[in-house]
């Protein structure tokens, strides 16, 4: 059994280290630990330090196949790019760190699934294309596969009910999952709602974790996510935003462009609030239309429900504040900026979003239609599409309100 210790420090000056020249090691029979210092330039690595850059992807990738596999590597399906830079010069401090490391002896089991990675006795089968097919997980550890599984959407709320689990985005529809500290996959979501995931970065986790995916594992109903296969396989990595990502950038740029203009926030901080950020992502509409509900009102929660309604009402201008609510005091702010008509035309999504907080408890009322046209989300849809309408329209509306009162902060960003 192994353990491992580090920590480092970011200093200004190494005169009072000793071994800060050569470093220091020290070496025990069952235990390690080395010490050492080094430059760092004012981008964090070392200074003046040259840096080659290596970019390869296949040629023959057919964005409509369904249930692709891809054979080897070779000059004729494969092609690539390079270039180099200098790290910026002049040092502007010192990296000192160390690290100790110590072995135990234990007695295993004669099976060691986690600590001498035995192999399964029985190894679990994945379905990897449109007719049914198998191939064992101990089949599909290869990082040359050139295959993708399929999984139901619902692997992720699997995955995330697991301790130590994460969901963060790359693009519209890629990102990463793990039911395990620093063990991502990267995943896509293809056309028709499905999860696809490179074969091997699945079948080289360990068992327990693949029995998550296994569980929800299902035959392709369409080609693989075509911004996932253009990351792993294409040319590079699409340029979209995921609106679960956009929505958090436009809270903290709005809050910055208050700090800015008037010396404090729009929102209030809340001790909750990295949490529920992390709980607002488009798998909440796998509950159906509770899910969704749920998710306008923590997205009303971070908007409407944070404003800082003491200090915006010293913004607005005293014939218009008498009573208002923190959504109208921030309509009767932005109509100083842009006039009435244009006001409300950004806010009145959000309006709609804040009325769907209060929509389970009169579900098939008229009134929530109205709040849910009002919100831009067709009703129509499939509960995960509803709830990725509604972190777009909320993303759209906080950036609308970005460029009203700082027309060179709302960029043109591209998501869906």
């Amino acid at each position: 059994m192994v353990q491992y210790h580090q920590r480092w420090e970011i200093v200004q000056t190494i005169d009072h280290i000793s071994w800060a020249k050569d470093g220091s090691e020290l070496n025990q029979p069952f235990e390690q630990l080395r010490l050492r210092a080094s430059g760092i330039g004012p981008d964090g690595g070392p200074p003046d330090a040259r840096v080659a850059v290596l970019r390869a992807w296949r040629t023959d990738v057919d964005l409509e196949q369904d249930a692709p596999v891809f054979g080897v590597e070779t000059d004729q399906n494969t092609d690539y790019e390079t270039s180099s830079f200098v790290r910026p010069g002049g040092q502007v401090g010192y990296r000192v760190e160390g690290g100790s490391g110590a072995k135990n002896g234990s007695s295993l089991l004669s099976v060691a699934f986690r600590v001498r990675r035995d192999e399964p006795q029985h190894a679990l089968r994945f379905v990897t294309d449109a007719a049914g097919n198998t191939m064992t997980a101990i089949e599909l550890d290869d990082e040359d596969i050139g295959r993708w599984l399929f999984f139901r959407p619902q692997v992720i709320e699997a995955l995330l009910a697991h301790r130590g689990s994460n969901l963060s985005w790359y693009t519209e529809n890629t990102g990463s999952v793990q039911c395990s500290p620093n063990e991502p996959v990267h995943f896509g979501i293809d056309a028709t709602g499905q999860i696809n995931v490179y074969a091997a970065d699945v079948a080289g986790k360990s068992q327990w974790q693949q029995q998550v995916w296994f569980g929800h594992n299902v035959v392709p109903t369409g080609p693989v996510c075509t911004e996932l296969l253009s990351a792993q396989m294409g040319s590079g990595p699409a340029s979209t935003v995921a609106p679960e990502d956009h929505f958090q950038d436009m809270l903290m740029r709005l809050d910055k462009v208050f700090v800015d203009l008037h010396g404090h926030s729009l929102f209030h901080e809340h001790p909750d609030k990295p949490s529920m950020l992390a709980r607002m992502h488009r798998f909440r509409g796998l509950a159906g239309r509770a899910g969704v509900l749920s998710l306008a009102k923590d997205i009303a929660r971070s908007t409407a429900d944070a404003i800082d309604v003491s200090r915006l009402r010293k913004l607005v201008l005293p014939e218009t504040k008498s009573g208002l609510g923190s959504l109208k005091l921030l309509d009767a702010y932005l109509s100083q900026k842009v006039g009435v008509e244009k006001s409300w035309e950004i806010m009145g999504p959000l309006v709609g979003i804040y009325e769907l907080r209060l929509g389970d408890a009169h579900p098939a009322s008229s009134a929530i239609s109205d709040s849910f046209e009002l919100a831009r989300v067709d009703t129509g849809a499939e509960g995960v599409q509803q709830c990725k309408q509604l972190l777009h329209t909320a993303a759209v509306t906080l950036q609308s309100i970005l460029g009203a009162l700082r027309p060179d902060e709302a960029s043109s960003e591209q998501f869906g």
